[in-house]
């Protein structure tokens, strides 16, 4: 069952199998997010590219993305 699956029932149709997706979905999409930003940190580290200028593409990604 996967979120997107989940949330389209509406809440008083759902299984508790349903809701208990619906309510890890943000722990586990956070998880994912760690995940990819240490994976990018590594990949910067081993390609020379100093913290500080790996910050600064994403400060700029950030502001034009929100």
């Amino acid at each position: 069952m996967s979120f997107e699956e989940a949330i389209t029932v509406k809440p008083r149709d759902r299984t508790p199998v349903q809701q208990l997706v619906i309510e890890r979905y943000p722990r586990e999409y956070a998880e994912e997010i760690s995940a990819e930003i240490t994976d990018l940190a590594k990949k910067a580290e081993y390609a020379g590219i100093p913290m500080d200028k790996l910050q600064e593409v994403i400060d700029k990604v950030n502001q034009e993305n929100g």
